[in-house]
């Protein structure tokens, strides 16, 4: 199954998602939604999300939240880049959640 993310190119969370899975060189398949693309009030879409943001993606499991997809995508065993060289760790994603919600 191939990766899909959903999600329009000019929101910067998507943005995000779609430069970590090039510099992964990760194959994916991008579905527009959000914006003029519509989708985001749709039950297929709030099946997904319930919040009816993007992005979303669907990996084996569909992830809808920013710092999750970025720990999902780099998994071990999966897109993990040929010389092994650990990409972050859980505690690396921990500081900038944690950054976001306790400054003033």
């Amino acid at each position: 199954m191939s990766l899909k993310i959903w999600g329009r190119r000019n929101s910067f969370n998507v943005q995000k998602v779609m430069w970590l899975v090039g510099e992964l060189d990760i194959a994916h398949t991008h579905i527009p939604a959000g914006g003029s693309f519509g989708q985001l009030n749709e039950p297929a879409f709030l099946t997904m999300n319930p919040h009816g943001r993007v992005p979303v993606i669907d990996d084996a499991g569909t992830i809808f939240t920013g710092e999750w997809i970025f720990n999902r995508l780099p998994a071990p065993g999966e897109h993990q880049p040929a010389d092994n060289i650990p990409l972050c760790t859980d505690q690396d994603l921990l500081w900038p959640v944690l950054q976001s919600r306790y400054q003033n």
